[in-house]
C-alpha cells in the first residue's frame, strides 16, 4: 500500500518527511495551497507574513503513536478595510481550528468513547429546560 492511500484523510497538505522518532511515527508536512482565505472578509491573499508549526495527533499506524508537523502560514489580509491585518492559513480538511487532532482520528476517538458507554456532552444536547415553542 502507497502512503499517499494509507494517509488519504490528510487531503490538502504535502508529506515532506515521515520518521520513525522512538515509539512512533512524526510526519512532516506544509499546506499546497498558495493562497489563504482571510476568515473575517473572505479576500484570498498570498503575502505570508511568517510561518509556524502545529501539531497533530493522528491514529495510530502499527501500534505506533502518530504526530503530525505541519508547517502553516500566517498571512497579510489583501483588502485595507479589513480588521484582520493578519491571519493563519486553515486546514479545513484536515482539523478544526484549535484542533490538536486530525478529524479522522477525534471521529474515531469519539466513536471509541461513545460504544464503551460514554455521553454526548452536556454541552451538545438540547436542554429539557428550554422551550423551542415562540412565547
Amino acid at each position: 500500500m502507497e502512503l499517499p492511500n494509507l494517509l488519504s484523510h490528510l487531503a490538502g497538505i504535502q508529506i515532506d518527511r515521515v520518521q520513525l522518532v522512538g515509539a512512533g511515527v512524526r510526519i512532516d508536512a506544509h499546506p499546497v495551497a498558495v493562497s489563504a482565505a482571510c476568515p473575517v472578509c473572505g479576500q484570498r491573499s498570498t503575502r505570508v507574513h511568517s510561518r509556524y508549526q502545529r501539531r497533530l495527533s493522528d491514529f495510530s499506524i502499527g501500534g505506533r503513536e502518530v504526530l503530525i508537523r505541519v508547517t502553516v502560514r500566517r498571512f497579510f489580509c489583501a483588502a485595507s478595510a479589513c480588521s484582520r491585518k493578519i491571519f493563519t492559513e486553515r486546514l479545513e480538511q484536515v482539523t478544526t481550528v484549535y484542533g490538536r487532532r486530525t478529524m479522522l482520528a477525534a471521529q474515531l476517538l469519539e466513536s471509541l468513547g461513545l460504544a464503551l458507554g460514554g455521553q454526548v456532552p452536556a454541552s451538545q444536547r438540547p436542554s429539557p429546560c428550554r422551550s423551542t415553542a415562540p412565547p
